[in-house]
């Protein structure tokens, strides 16, 4: 059995790693723009050319004499590249003078994310704050899983932007003797949970000490269906440190009525309801 003290340390070094993360020159810290590819030619500030949709494809056409970096070849675009990309996934597409373009698509539109390694909130970066780590919200529970994936459709922190997931299950867990119910999203490659599984969630800490929702990764299901949901490494979504984010809100039900005391909470020199609509009264209806 791990001791609360192992517990504690593994978990300050894992918080540790996570900030590292964070503050690498074209990371989350690092947006500051979006923009919707247009159907005609359209410029982005500080990118030398042309951007446009062709059969509903980003394409951007560089200005001669110019130099953009093709970061899917490593090389420097050769007067036009076409990228494209799958619904809710993204690809870091062009760079020029240090500044990242990140190709996106949300609701079946490609738009690019600016990620700017002299952007002011990663230059301002001293850490994510957090709640004390707590032994008491390392909680024993059970993953459910659906015989067929769910469609979930979700509205985001992108006002009129909704994103589509397939939800294959529901971890149970009772929290201060309530029984909580939260649909889980497969995590990293596979889509079956055996590498992990995803929990967007809203609680009662939400828009005051924390931000409007947050998310937990869960270790994969046992053979019986156990898991261990750690609420500890809650984590904020970019959108909790930027206006440019498109995060997925939680599913419909996936509201713990009470509050999450363990953590990431809101990030210095942002208010708990940056980032987006606040969404935790329909939520909790």
């Amino acid at each position: 059995m791990t001791s609360t003290i192992s517990q504690e340390t593994e978990w300050q070094q894992w918080h540790q790693e996570r900030e590292k993360a964070l503050a690498v020159p074209q990371g989350w810290l690092s947006l500051v723009g979006y923009h919707w590819i247009p159907a005609e030619d359209g410029e982005i500030a500080g990118f030398p050319g042309v951007f446009h949709l062709r059969d509903g494809v980003a394409e951007f056409v560089v200005t001669p004499g110019r130099t953009v970096l093709d970061r899917t070849t490593d090389a420097p675009v050769d007067g036009s590249s076409t990228q494209d990309v799958a619904e809710s996934g993204s690809v870091v597409w062009l760079e020029h003078d240090g500044v990242a373009l990140e190709l996106i698509r949300r609701g079946d539109r490609p738009a690019v994310r600016v990620r700017d390694p002299r952007a002011k909130a990663l230059a301002d970066f001293t850490g994510v704050p957090t709640f004390d780590f707590d032994p008491d919200w390392v909680i024993d529970g059970e993953f459910a899983a659906f015989q067929e994936p769910q469609p979930v459709t979700v509205d985001t922190a992108l006002p009129g932007l909704q994103q589509h997931y397939q939800a294959i299950g529901a971890v149970r867990v009772v929290l201060e003797g309530l029984p909580v119910r939260l649909l889980a999203y497969p995590a990293g490659g596979a889509k079956d949970g055996s590498t992990g599984l995803t929990v967007i969630f809203h609680d009662a800490t939400n828009g005051d000490v924390t931000a409007l929702w947050r998310v937990v990764g869960v270790p994969a299901p046992d053979s019986d269906g156990q898991v261990v949901v750690d609420f500890n490494r809650s984590l904020n979504l970019p959108f909790a440190f930027s206006d440019y984010g498109t995060c997925p809100r939680p599913p419909a039900g996936n509201v713990i009525p009470l509050e999450v005391t363990a953590g990431e909470r809101t990030p210095a020199g942002r208010l708990a309801t940056q980032g987006a609509d606040d969404p935790t009264a329909a939520a909790a209806q």
